[in-house]
């Protein structure tokens, strides 16, 4: 039977203590403590896996010393040799040289145009060929030392995959795309503006006076305007008609679609429009101009910012065109009297 004791202090000799034993099931409300065996640290389940993970550390660090030990030290030690591959790369390598230097052993100046070249002119009134020409003089000495290379939408990206050397194709400055060009989400260098060029409607009388006003209900409700596709006309029309009245494309096909009837007003800035068959157009009345500019743009040439290099580019192009300027304010033409004079000066 279990047993349970009390101390009681006597009565009689100091620290006198009287025992008394009685069984615990005589008192159920008295508790009962249960007393374990403590095992060592070693024998129990913590220290055995203590002393499994040590012996494994130290069964390697064996293995690892006897492998240094066997070692020849005269035996050679194997080299690991590069092996280059017959094929090229996946990325096309960019020739590291500065772009000037580049362009003078090449020969010629690759010039990024519209993509709407026929017969070796282009569609901005053969104005971005004359630049062109005018760059391969200053860098080459030689303005036919040119090659127009057509580009679309994805200018910028040829551009910085050094398709081209420069594009002039009516590009419009904006700081967010001298910042981060949206396309490539790189950075640009937009030249000194050569061209303000004036986004104009032309088209049907009544219905460019319809695209004025921004009227689109009752005598203007066939209005059908066809805009050149390029990221600025395109924000500034999708904010002043509903998508209904727009579409957007290369300017020959709007051009032709103002001819057949597709469209009655087309969009675009005076540049394009100038040196078109729609200039006839406008001379013989069949199409009117609208008498306001629907917006400015600051037309430059624009050139990589890739290295140093490139910037000794943009330098140059920038310095021929303040030379250009000069020559057009002190009235230098093509007079070759007035140019044999000037350079004797």
């Amino acid at each position: 039977a279990a047993w349970a004791t009390a101390d009681a202090t006597g009565g009689g000799d100091e620290g006198f203590r009287e025992v008394h034993a009685y069984p615990v099931e005589d008192t159920p409300d008295l508790p009962v403590a249960q007393v374990e065996e403590m095992k060592p640290w070693l024998r129990r389940r913590e220290g055995k896996l203590a002393a499994l993970a040590v012996g494994l550390l130290l069964a390697a660090l064996a293995v690892i010393l006897g492998v240094f030990l066997t070692m020849d030290p005269s035996e050679p030690v194997p080299v690991v040799e590069e092996m280059t591959s017959d094929a090229p790369t996946v990325s096309p390598t960019l020739d590291p040289r500065p772009l000037l230097t580049v362009v003078r052993e090449r020969g010629s100046v690759r010039c990024g145009v519209e993509d709407t070249v026929a017969t070796g002119a282009v569609q901005f009134g053969k104005f971005a060929a004359d630049l062109c020409r005018s760059v391969a003089a200053a860098v080459l000495g030689d303005p036919n030392a040119t090659q127009l290379v057509p580009v679309g939408k994805d200018r910028y990206q040829v551009l910085n995959d050094h398709g081209v050397d420069l594009l002039v194709a009516g590009d419009a400055w904006t700081v967010e795309k001298a910042m981060r060009e949206p396309t490539t989400g790189s950075t640009f260098n937009f030249g000194r503006t050569y061209y303000r060029a004036s986004i104009v409607y032309v088209g049907v009388k009544n219905y460019v006076e319809c695209a004025m006003s921004e009227k689109r209900y009752d005598d203007c409700g066939g209005l059908a305007i066809c805009a050149f596709d390029s990221v600025d006309i395109r924000d500034l029309m999708t904010s002043l008609f509903p998508d209904s009245f727009l579409q957007f494309d290369a300017f020959p096909v709007i051009e032709a679609a103002l001819h057949n009837g597709t469209c009655n007003v087309l969009v675009s800035d005076v540049s394009q429009i100038y040196g078109s068959e729609l200039q006839a157009d406008l001379d013989s009345g069949t199409y009117v101009m609208s008498d306001f500019h629907v917006s400015t743009n600051s037309i430059s040439m624009v050139t990589r910012t890739g290295n140093a290099g490139d910037q000794e580019w943009s330098d140059v192009l920038s310095g021929l065109f303040a030379g250009m300027f000069r020559a057009t304010q002190i009235g230098l033409g093509l007079d070759p009297a007035a140019c044999q004079k000037t350079l004797e000066d």
